[in-house]
């Protein structure tokens, strides 16, 4: 219990009540890390045995919830620890949304890169059947689109 208090309070410094009140809501101290961009934080919990793929009770994981904040160090180390890049929402809104979808609409193009990269599916689409393409031209990611389109995405 120590170490995670000690970890927690490194991922949240001040927001230590902020942090604690998401855990009630059932994030889980990865999550929390990634969603802020801890980095140090990210690598202790994995290097501890955090599980690289548990979604929160919304659905989040945590290399979504990176993609979506544009912590592109983060999402390199959760890759590195063997995250699933096409790995969806399981429940909750927008089910089987995709790391690469969250990085399309939030028009993170430096981690959509890095997704494609590490094997990310361009043309995998949500429930909806709303693809990372289809969102990145809905809210206008433009480079997001290039990007998409020369990686073989289509809508």
């Amino acid at each position: 219990m120590r170490i995670l208090l000690s970890v927690l309070f490194m991922i949240l410094g001040s927001n230590l009540a902020m942090g604690l009140d998401d855990l009630d809501k059932g994030s889980t101290p990865l999550s929390i890390a990634a969603r802020y961009g801890q980095h140090n934080a990210v690598e202790a919990l994995l290097e501890a045995g955090a599980d690289v793929d548990k979604a929160d009770k919304y659905g989040w994981t945590p290399l979504s919830l990176a993609a979506t904040c544009g912590h592109k160090e983060v999402a390199e180390l959760l890759i590195a620890a063997g995250a699933d890049v096409n790995k969806g929402k399981q429940w909750g809104s927008a089910q089987g949304c995709t790391p690469l979808y969250w990085a399309a609409r939030d028009g993170h193009k430096e981690v959509a890169e890095l997704l494609i990269a590490a094997g990310a599916d361009v043309n995998k689409a949500d429930n909806w059947n709303k693809t990372p393409l289809y969102v990145a031209e809905f809210w206008g990611r433009k480079e997001v689109i290039d990007l998409l389109i020369a990686a073989g995405a289509t809508k």
